[in-house]
């Protein structure tokens, strides 16, 4: 058999000048799905971008889940069994096997918006329970696990306890981060490695992560498949580096193909790192790194930009001085431009007072260099000579930093 998988559709995410990029883009996933004929779809969740999709977001997705109900229908036959009972399915053109995402999770008392698009004869919803498809003598198990929160999800796995189906090509589909996949610096929650995925099945399938990766390891016994996201919303650095794709897998071979999406929008980018910088040093920067990105090219689309930058600044200038859009205004019209900024400067010049007055009273020693450190530090600044720094370092001394800040800020006007 010969499956489709593509996930984390989102649809209803519109952010502006990117409206319509979740809808479009899945759209031409599912016709890059079809036009390779496949015996059946896989979505592993985030179909929706909400729990609760507006009645315009439904109209997108089934506008986008007819395409496999019209086209040619399958040759399969398909069972769905949930604890002690099984029931056939009854499909039109391609049947579409789906779990819920982390976005689409209401907890078990309540119904997801999956289960809306089960009950219209739009997909076959899977979550805990099994699926068999059968073609001819080939026999293939699917077994499913919505997203749930990451704390408590490898507590919900070990519950679930999935394992293959013996005589039958067994695929187990997520939805969860998986540790060894998460950036260094990404602040994600995980709870379930590689090593707690269930050991026997020929392929896992993980939705969540918008970056896809594959790793078959026979020394394990895994083949993993992350199949990423059709739209970008993270705007994750490994977003950058790969195309958004539909995925293919043949149970026969147990190998994996893809196929890129087409006219998607592109993505760049880019880590800058300063030191001691002014405003005029960051403009310039900045716009070096998006004249390298945009120069001399040509784009179907405005390209989506994310620059992450990260440092010092100079004396007198902090985080909140610095506005993005003054930063890329030359380039607005040319692409979509996201800062990211994560700046260390005197930003907290309350908690450095204090700990110069803390300095102070425990190290009498030290109040000659504290009040030279200040004097030095001040005089690269506006405040200079603008206030007695002697009276400032006693009212620290008398634990009275708020009202040093008001002799600063009072002498200062």
């Amino acid at each position: 058999m010969k499956i489709a998988i593509f996930s984390d559709l989102h649809l209803g995410f519109s952010p502006k000048g990117r409206e319509a990029d979740a809808f479009d883009n899945a759209k031409k996933a599912m016709a890059l799905a079809l036009s390779e004929n496949p015996d059946l779809i896989i979505l592993p969740g985030d179909i929706f971008d909400e729990s609760i999709p507006k009645y315009e977001t439904l109209l997108e997705a089934f506008d986008i889940l007819s395409l496999a109900k019209h086209h040619k229908k399958s040759e399969i036959i398909l069972h769905r069994k949930k604890k002690d009972s099984e029931e056939a399915i009854s499909f039109l053109g391609i049947p579409v096997i789906a779990i819920h995402g982390t976005h689409e999770y209401t907890g078990k008392d309540y119904k997801n918006v999956i289960h809306l698009l089960d009950a219209s004869g739009f997909v076959t919803y899977l979550h805990g329970s099994q699926m068999f498809i059968e073609k001819g003598s080939e026999k293939v198990a699917i077994q499913g696990f919505g997203g749930v929160p990451e704390k408590k999800a490898l507590d919900v796995l070990r519950l679930l306890c999935p394992k293959p189906i013996d005589s039958c090509c067994n695929l187990f589909v997520l939805h969860q981060s998986v540790k060894e996949f998460l950036p260094f610096d990404d602040d994600m929650i995980a709870t379930i490695s590689i090593s707690d995925l269930p050991a026997g099945f020929d392929l896992i399938v993980d939705g969540h992560l918008h970056w896809s990766n594959e790793l078959n390891d026979k020394d394990i016994g895994k083949h993993f498949l992350l199949p990423g996201s059709t739209v970008l919303t993270q705007m994750k650095h490994l977003e950058s580096t790969k195309k958004k794709a539909v995925f293919f897998y043949d149970t026969k071979t147990k190998e994996v193909s893809l196929k890129e999406i087409p006219d998607q929008r592109e993505f760049f980018y880019k880590k800058l790192q300063f030191k001691d910088a002014n405003l005029q040093k960051l403009r310039e920067e900045v716009h070096k790194a998006l004249d390298e990105f945009l120069t001399g090219k040509k784009f179907s689309k405005k390209p989506l930009i994310k620059l992450k930058i990260s440092g010092t600044l100079s004396f007198g200038l902090n985080q909140t001085d610095i506005s993005e859009e003054s930063l890329v205004e030359d380039f607005a019209e040319n692409a979509i431009i996201y800062i990211d900024k994560n700046f260390s400067g005197m930003d907290d010049l309350k908690t450095k007072l204090k700990n110069l007055g803390e300095l102070h009273n425990s190290k009498k020693s030290a109040i000659s260099l504290g009040l030279d450190m200040l004097d030095d530090n001040l005089k690269k600044t506006d405040f200079n000579n603008a206030f007695d720094v002697h009276r400032v370092f006693k009212l620290l001394e008398e634990d009275e930093v708020d009202k040093a800040i008001e002799v600063i800020l009072g002498k200062k006007e």
